[in-house]
Order: structure tokens, then C-alpha cells, then sequence
């Protein structure tokens, strides 16, 4: 591959990780609406539910995960996902709350 052709795969691929992003920010902002009202959204009223939302390539196993949220810091997603993981493991309980969303 020449360098030409190498700027336009460079290209291509900036311009999908950019629409990948924008669609993601528009998905949140509307689950975040949805799940919190928009007065919450928009910081007139507190965020009552957290939420992380993972998008990956169709057909990839190779664990390449994006992921957007409209709170939560790394150490909480990172702790989020070791539960969950140990759910889907068997080694935790799945407990539903009917008290929280």
C-alpha cells in the first residue's frame, strides 16, 4: 500500500470512528432523556439512573468494546462490569430491585 492509499484508509477510518461517536452521543442523550427527563439532562433536576451503553463491530469476538455514559467514571464502569460479569458467571445473584430502575 502507498502512502496515498494509506491517508485514504486513515481517512476512512477517522471519518467511521467520528459517525460512530455522534451516533452514540445522540443514543445516549435520548436513553439519558428517557430514563431521567429532560429537565435532568439538561441539569435542572437531579439524574435519577446511570447508564453505559457498549457498541462493538457486528461479528467481532475480538473484545473491541466502545463505550459512552452519562456519568459513571472508569473505576465505576470497571466495578460495574466485575459484577456483572460474575452474574453472568454464576457467581453472583441476580437480583432485581424493583425499587430501582
Amino acid at each position: 500500500m502507498n502512502d496515498s492509499e494509506w491517508k485514504d484508509v486513515q481517512d476512512a477510518d477517522e471519518e467511521r470512528r467520528n459517525s460512530t461517536l455522534a451516533a452514540m452521543e445522540a443514543i445516549a442523550k435520548g436513553v439519558d432523556t428517557v430514563l431521567n427527563g429532560k429537565d435532568a439532562v439538561e441539569g435542572r433536576a437531579p439524574r435519577k439512573t446511570a447508564f453505559v451503553l457498549l457498541l462493538y463491530p457486528w461479528g467481532d469476538t475480538s473484545g473491541r468494546t466502545n463505550y459512552i455514559t452519562n456519568s459513571a467514571t472508569r473505576d465505576e464502569v470497571t466495578k460495574m462490569f466485575e459484577q456483572q460479569i460474575r452474574v453472568f458467571k454464576g457467581e453472583a445473584p441476580d437480583v432485581f430491585d424493583p425499587g430501582q430502575p
